[in-house]
């Protein structure tokens, strides 16, 4: 079969603009990966931790409205909030915008089009309005940087990610024997390691029981964000003992590390390549 140059940049691309060289061969587009990202350079998204404001910046904000309310600097605290909502709605605009051009203007469409896959793949949203405008720099930071590398490496980028411990309820999971989870009653949040399994890696139809969720998420805890710390690691959150997914068992080392390699052997898991396999051909086909 002949390759048709025009039909390649809308099925395996975004599109052909009037100003842009249809790609010359099968050949062509798979070089570009390997290259430099111009599209990027040329029609820049702030990285998660350089967006304006970041989540830091709007709680302390949020709450200095609140707690001026009914003092002399009550004017002055609301202007500056509803200062960062006009911001946040501003970046959200400018950053659709650079995305626009460079799925529009790009000769790279191939790049663009695996960015859109992942990005729906690993989909997060907005959970409050400090988050409204840190969607495309999560995808910007955890998602773009490893679109022509290892999936191991995306995969870690995304779930460590502060975006994702907010979008999946993490930063609210406690191990039900933990230090804190016994001392505030709080108890385990499923959603995370119920999409890195279902979703993420393995797929619905994978290789794994209603005990391995239970078990990730119960290796998983103790892993939280906060707007002060960022993405961190607190023993007192975390599950007492070792823990045992698809057969393998993690011993009781309370780091991020220990949570790497439990990703990384999911990524590598050849139920997660069948997945993977089968939804980028139905996705481009």
């Amino acid at each position: 079969m002949s390759f048709d140059p025009t039909l390649a940049a809308i099925r395996f691309g975004t599109g052909l603009s009037p100003r842009v060289v249809p790609p010359a061969s099968v050949a062509a587009m798979r070089d570009l990966l390997t290259g430099a990202d111009t599209a990027a350079m040329r029609w820049p998204v702030p990285a998660y931790d350089a967006a304006f404001p970041d989540r830091l910046t709007f709680r302390d904000t949020s709450r200095a409205m609140r707690e001026a309310r009914g003092t002399p600097d009550e004017a002055a605290a609301e202007e500056a909030y509803r200062a960062q909502r006009r911001a946040i709605f501003t970046e959200k605009l400018r950053v659709l915008a650079a995305v626009t051009a460079r799925q529009i203007g790009t000769d790279d469409g191939l790049r663009e089009r695996l960015v859109l896959f992942w990005a729906d793949h690993f989909t997060v949203r907005a959970r409050n309005a400090a988050g409204e405008h840190l969607v495309t720099p999560f995808v910007e930071s955890a998602i773009r940087p490893h679109v022509t590398g290892r999936f191991a490496d995306m995969l870690r980028a995304v779930v460590l990610h502060p975006e994702m411990l907010i979008y999946l309820d993490q930063v609210n999971s406690f191990g039900p024997a933990s230090t804190a989870g016994l001392r505030l009653d709080r108890g385990l949040n499923e959603n995370l390691a119920r999409e890195i399994l279902e979703l993420h890696t393995l797929g619905v139809n994978g290789p794994y029981s209603q005990t391995d969720v239970r078990e990730l998420a119960e290796l998983l805890t103790g892993l939280t964000w906060t707007a002060d710390r960022g993405t961190h690691y607190r023993s007192d959150r975390a599950e007492p003992g070792a823990e045992t997914l698809l057969g393998t068992t993690y011993p009781a080392w309370e780091d991020i590390a220990l949570i790497e390699t439990a990703l990384d052997d999911l990524a590598t898991h050849p139920a997660t390549a069948a997945h993977l396999a089968r939804k980028l051909a139905a996705h481009f086909v």
